[in-house]
This record gives structure tokens, C-alpha cells and sequence, in this order.
């Protein structure tokens, strides 16, 4: 709207701009300066629809994001649902043993694996698996690690090697890292690596042997001995070619836990952006060196959220406890 006046008043003018005109001129009209404020105006026009149009495009592409993006949470709570699947059940008892876990992701999916097996009538598996990375991909490849230590299929568990007369041979948890390495290097070809710890545990003697592969160190604790911590560190799984890995014993006492855990656990952050690391996890066993099992595990992830201030982890937290009971 272009007002034509014959007013000069700034306040008659400025009025008429209040009540809706876009621009005015003084009568009598130059037809010249007109036709520049017309064209003026019809620029201004010609802008407004381009805006509205382009608001129309990206009003429709906000949609089709936002209906990708429900499509992808429902495959994330999907894949989420199918990890969790992999966690074995918590508090059973395996012989002399009752095992119990706990696993919380920092996301719909991680990296995180923890688990389980008899090696024999005699003899369990535990291990707890660090996938470097988060998200999707480090969770695609812990599905394809559980697989290598399957509790049914000797066939597929790297724990058992088949020997020439269709025999199986149990592997020392070395030697399961080693082909662990081998696997990721030549088979899986990613550019993910791992970390791992694995304990072979006697349940008639509490002889123990393990493999610490650039994992966090496992722990060995009681009520009466306090805590210990145990391994000397070893390279990752899947960076290089012709790593190697050494075997530990560790001899179980009497009412020993043994727990196995990721570094989501150590290196949870207080506000302050301080670590917990081992001496923190360490006080937080002897604080609650009465609790056994699932009630000892909830514990310490309550003892998490509240150095974090809040169960948002930064990272993966999953651990996996042996209770020894032989007396």
C-alpha cells in the first residue's frame, strides 16, 4: 500500500505508516517516482512469495527428517532390544559359582559384551568385551563376538579347538586372544578394535587362569583379604598383526569374587570431570564388601549415578561377577 497525500505533517504521515501503508508520496504525484515505488513494491511482493515458497520446501523436508528420524530411534530400540538379548541371565549358579552382571548402555547401543560358559563339568568361561567406538557399528560387531563364544556350539566357541581325530581341545585364554586377533584382522575386516579380559576359572580347585587384553584390570576381592587388583595390562584385540598375549594365574580363596568389567565403569566422570578410576572402585568394594551379587552390582551403579550426578554415563557401563562359594 502506497499512501498518497496531501499532508506534510510528520505525525499525519507517520500515522498512516501506522495503520498499515507500506510507503506514501506527497501530492502532487511525480508519475516517475510512482513507477519506481511501484517496482519497488513488486520486488518486495516478488520476495515475500519466494520466502513463503521456500518455508513451504523446507517445512516438508523437516517432516521427512523428522519421520527418518522416528524410523531410525524404532530400529535403534530394535538393535537395543537385540543386544540386550546377548546378555546372558544374571544371578545363576554354575557349580561353586554364582555369576551376575550388569550392563547399561550410554546409548540405545554399544560396544559392551559381557558373558558366560562351562568349558566343562568342572570349568567356566567368563570374559567382558570393550568395542572401541559407539553407536551402531561397535554394536554389529559385538553380535559377531558373541558368537565366538557360544555357551551351545563348540564349533564356534574359539574357546574349544578341533583337534584331528574330531576331539576338542581347550584353548588357554592366550590362545583365545591371539585367534581372537587373527579373526579381527583377517576375517572381519573393520577398522574397529577390542579389548577384552577372559578368565578360565577350575570351580573342584579355584585355579584361575586369565588374559588381560588392554582392558581394564580385573579384581579379585573379599570381606577378610580386601581388594586386589590383578593382571599387567597386554595390547588390544584387532591392531596389529602378531601381537602377543600372556596367560596369569590367580589362585581363588574361599568366598573370592572375581569381578570383570569396561572402563565406562573406572572412567566415569563427576561434574568436575575427575575419573573414578581403580582407587575409587576399589573404595566403593570395601564400602559395600558385605553385598553379594546383583545386590552388589546395583551398588555400585548406584554409587556411579551418584559421582556422576545423574545415570547419563559418558560412556558403556557393564561388568560381570564370579562368587566363588567353595568351602
Amino acid at each position: 500500500f502506497i499512501l498518497l497525500t496531501s499532508k506534510t505533517d510528520k505525525a499525519d504521515i507517520a500515522q498512516g505508516l501506522d495503520v498499515g501503508a507500506d510507503d506514501f508520496l506527497s501530492k502532487p504525484v511525480n508519475a516517475t517516482e510512482l513507477r519506481s515505488r511501484l517496482r519497488a513494491g513488486q520486488r518486495i511482493l516478488n520476495m515475500e512469495q519466494a520466502v513463503k515458497a521456500q518455508h513451504t520446501k523446507t517445512e516438508a523436508a523437516l517432516q521427512e527428517v523428522e519421520h527418518l528420524y522416528q524410523e531410525i530411534q524404532k530400529d535403534l530400540k530394535e538393535a537395543e532390544k537385540l543386544q540386550l538379548s546377548l546378555i546372558p541371565a544374571s544371578n545363576v549358579t554354575i557349580g561353586e559359582a554364582t555369576i551376575s552382571n550388569i550392563f547399561k548402555s550410554s546409548g540405545h547401543v554399544g560396544g559392551d559384551l559381557l558373558g558366560y560358559f562351562k568349558i566343562s563339568e568342572t570349568r567356566i568361561g567368563i570374559y567382558s568385551i570393550d568395542v572401541s567406538g559407539h553407536g551402531v557399528s561397535s554394536a554389529l560387531l559385538t553380535i559377531r563376538l558373541a558368537g565366538y563364544f557360544s555357551p551351545e556350539n563348540k564349533e564356534q566357541n574359539l574357546a574349544f579347538a578341533k583337534t584331528d581325530d574330531g576331539q576338542y581341545r581347550i584353548r588357554t585364554p592366550a590362545e583365545i586372544a591371539t585367534c581372537l586377533n587373527q579373526q579381527m584382522l583377517q576375517e572381519l575386516d573393520t577398522e574397529l578394535y577390542m579389548t577384552m579380559a577372559y578368565a578360565d576359572i577350575n570351580l573342584a580347585t579355584g585355579e584361575c587362569q586369565m588374559v588381560q587384553a588392554g582392558h581394564p584390570h580385573p579384581v579379585r576381592f573379599n570381606p577378610k583379604t580386601g581388594v586386589e587388583i590383578l593382571g599387567t595390562g597386554g595390547p588390544p584385540i584387532g591392531m596389529l598383526n602378531g601381537l602377543v598375549y600372556e596367560n596369569f594365574d590367580v589362585q581363588l580363596r574361599p568366598n573370592d569374587k572375581l569381578l570383570l568389567y569396561t572402563d565406562g565403569l573406572t572412567e566415569c566422570e563427576n561434574p568436575k570431570g575427575d575419573l573414578l578410576d581403580d582407587e575409587g572402585l576399589e573404595d566403593i568394594l570395601l564400602r559395600h564388601s558385605k553385598s553379594n551379587g546383583e545386590e552388589l552390582l546395583n551398588d555400585i551403579l548406584w554409587e556411579l549415578t551418584q559421582y556422576a550426578s545423574g545415570d547419563m554415563f559418558g560412556d558403556d557401563v557393564s561388568a560381570v561377577l564370579m562368587e566363588y562359594r567353595q568351602t
